[in-house]
């Protein structure tokens, strides 16, 4: 409906958009929440990118693919990447998310410290004692 303002696209381009941008938000915070990257873990988030572009690319943009399952989907991918409003989601909603999940972080490691979190903090207080004349 709002990209419908602009020329740039209809229902189905509005309802893509709005899953990509779930998709990334979504991809992004099991980033964020992993405690231990490694390649594997690496490896299934680009994955998991990988394929949904490949699933844009071939789906919607397959004219005999989209004409057996969606017709209304035909070259969707293309219109709603051509929109700006759209790279602007798809920045905007990560930045987001990283702030709100890094103040909540911070205010929990705050309130509620954790044993690394007082260990820490204990070394910090003897390496002030140290420094102190």
């Amino acid at each position: 409906p709002g990209m419908d303002l602009w020329g740039a696209g209809d229902y189905y381009t509005f309802g893509s958009a709005v899953y990509t941008c779930l998709i990334i938000g979504m991809t992004y915070r099991v980033a964020f929440l992993t405690c231990s990257h490694n390649k594997y873990t690496l490896g299934i988030i680009a994955f998991t990118l990988c394929g949904y572009v490949f699933f844009l690319l071939v789906y919607p943009c397959v004219s005999f693919m989209a004409n057996i399952f969606e017709p209304n989907m035909y070259m969707v991918p293309v219109t709603m990447v051509s929109n700006a409003n759209f790279w602007i989601c798809i920045f905007a909603i990560p930045l987001i998310g990283l702030s709100i999940d890094s103040f909540t972080s911070w205010a929990k490691h705050s309130i509620y410290p954790d044993a690394v979190d007082n260990i820490e903090h204990e070394e910090h207080e003897d390496m002030d004692d140290l420094t102190r004349p």
